[in-house]
């Protein structure tokens, strides 16, 4: 058990760690590809929606990354806790 980890229960050591992550893609519409059609959560809801609103949902997501354009195409950083229990 690294040093430091608190103990949980039936001798769970217990861990968290903040992690910054980047997406990069090509494009704006190579971005929109990725996660509408691999990505569980926005591919569930692309695929439930009429034509109009997926079209509309297609257009925000273009446009909200948008703000993370650059030269080399988008790269849109991430952040979030990686929680790790080690049974000991």
């Amino acid at each position: 058990m690294p040093q430091g980890w608190p103990r949980g229960a039936d001798d769970l050591a217990l861990g968290q760690q903040r992690v910054r992550d980047v997406h990069g893609d090509a494009a704006l519409h190579a971005a929109w590809d990725t996660f509408s059609r691999g990505y569980g959560p926005t591919k569930a809801l692309a695929n439930s929606l009429d034509p109009a609103r997926r079209d509309a949902l297609r257009a925000d997501f273009i446009a909200f990354h948008n703000g993370y354009l650059t030269e080399l195409g988008i790269c849109v950083p991430r952040e979030y806790w990686l929680a790790v229990g080690v049974r000991v």
